[in-house]
C-alpha cells in the first residue's frame, strides 16, 4: 500500500459549529473546528473537562443531542459522504457502519436483564441480513479479539462481568458492523491501573488487525503515549494545537498545552513538582475576549486580550493556534 494511500483523510471535518441555545442564550460548545481523521492512524483528542471534547465526537455521527444543533461546517466522510445531508434512514445506515463509538460510561450501556450474546446478535440482525451463525461467528471472533472467552461471555448477564471485561465486549459490540472509524470515549475511565493498560494494549492490536481508524477522547495526555499517532488539544470548544504525537510532548507550541505535560508527572529523569494550570476552565457563557487561554496565560500580551488566534503551521505537520508562539 503506498503511503499516500495508508495515510489519506477518511474524514474531514470543515469549520464544524455545535451551539446549545438555552433561553435564548447560545453557547458554542464546539467553535469553527477543522480536522482530517486520517486512514488507519488513532488520532488523540485532550483537554479538560468541558472542552467540547464529547460535543465533536457526537457531531461526527451528527448525534448531537437537543438543545444541541451543529450551526455551520461540513461532514465529509470517505470523500464522498455528506454525512450533515443524510436522511434518517441514511443515517441509520451510516452510524456504527461506517463511523462506531463506545461512549463515556460504556460500563452501563449493556441491558442489564438481557445476557451480552443476544444483545450483541441483536446488534447484527437488526442491521444486516446474516444469518444467525454468521452472526454468532462474527461475535466470537470479535470477543477473541479483545481478549474475552466467547462462550462465558455471551452467556453471561452484565453484572456477572468486572469492569474491565464489560468494557471489551462493549468494545468489541462496536466493532460488529465493522466500522471503518471507531470512537473511543474516555475508555479507560473506572477502571484500575492495570485494567487500562490492558485496554490500550487490546485498543493497539485492533488499530493493526482490523486496519480501522481510531479516535481517542481523553483528558489524560499519557494515555496518548500508548496509543495515537497525532493529538489534538482543546480548549473551550476549540482546537488549539495540532501534532504528531512525539512532536507535541517534545516541542509543544501552545501554553496550555505546555501546562498540561507541565501537570503530567514524569516517569523518567528527575523527580520534579507538578504545576497545575492556574485559574479554571473559561465560563462557556462568557467566554473572555481575544484568546480564551489568555487569563490564564502567563505569556498573554494586550493583543491576546483583543485578537483570537487562528491554527498556523508552525512545523511540518503541527499546527497552533496561538500569537507568541515563537516567543514560547
Amino acid at each position: 500500500m503506498s503511503e499516500q494511500r495508508l495515510f489519506r483523510s477518511i474524514y474531514n471535518i470543515e469549520n464544524i459549529t455545535v451551539e446549545y441555545i438555552m433561553r435564548n442564550i447560545s453557547v458554542k460548545a464546539v467553535n469553527n473546528v477543522s480536522i482530517n481523521i486520517r486512514n488507519r492512524e488513532a488520532l488523540g483528542i485532550v483537554g479538560e473537562s468541558g472542552s467540547g471534547k464529547t460535543t465533536l465526537a457526537l457531531s461526527l455521527l451528527n448525534l448531537v443531542p437537543s438543545p444541541g444543533k451543529i450551526t455551520s461546517g461540513k461532514l465529509i466522510f470517505d470523500g464522498k459522504i455528506d454525512v450533515l445531508s443524510l436522511s434518517d434512514e441514511e443515517l441509520r445506515a451510516f452510524r456504527w457502519k461506517q463511523v462506531a463509538m463506545v461512549f463515556q460510561g460504556a460500563l452501563n450501556s449493556f441491558n442489564p436483564v438481557l445476557r451480552i450474546g443476544d444483545q450483541m446478535l441483536e446488534t447484527i440482525m437488526e442491521h444486516e441480513k446474516v444469518s444467525k451463525q454468521e452472526a454468532l461467528e462474527r461475535i466470537s471472533r470479535l470477543l477473541k479479539l479483545v481478549r474475552l472467552e466467547p462462550n462465558r461471555t455471551m452467556k453471561a448477564f452484565p453484572h456477572e462481568l468486572s469492569g474491565g471485561m464489560k468494557q471489551r465486549a462493549m468494545i468489541a459490540t462496536a466493532l460488529l458492523l465493522n466500522p471503518r472509524v471507531l470512537i473511543l470515549d474516555e475508555p479507560t475511565t473506572a477502571l484500575d491501573v492495570i485494567s487500562q493498560k490492558y485496554i490500550l494494549s487490546i485498543l493497539s492490536d485492533l488499530k493493526k488487525k482490523l486496519e480501522i481508524s481510531m479516535v481517542l477522547l481523553t483528558h489524560d495526555l499519557a494515555i496518548c503515549t500508548e496509543l495515537v499517532d497525532r493529538i489534538a488539544v482543546m480548549y473551550a470548544g476549540r482546537i488549539v494545537e495540532v501534532a504528531k504525537m512525539e512532536d507535541l510532548f517534545l516541542k509543544p507550541r501552545h501554553p496550555y498545552t505546555m501546562g498540561l505535560l507541565r501537570a503530567v508527572p514524569s516517569v523518567v529523569g528527575d523527580v520534579r513538582k507538578l504545576e497545575p494550570i492556574p485559574g479554571a476552565p473559561p465560563d462557556m457563557f462568557n467566554l473572555p475576549s481575544g484568546c480564551p487561554f489568555h487569563p490564564r496565560c502567563p505569556y498573554a500580551v494586550e493583543r491576546c486580550k483583543r485578537e483570537e488566534p487562528y491554527l498556523e503551521e508552525a512545523s511540518e505537520d503541527h499546527f497552533v493556534a496561538c500569537h507568541r508562539w515563537r516567543e514560547v
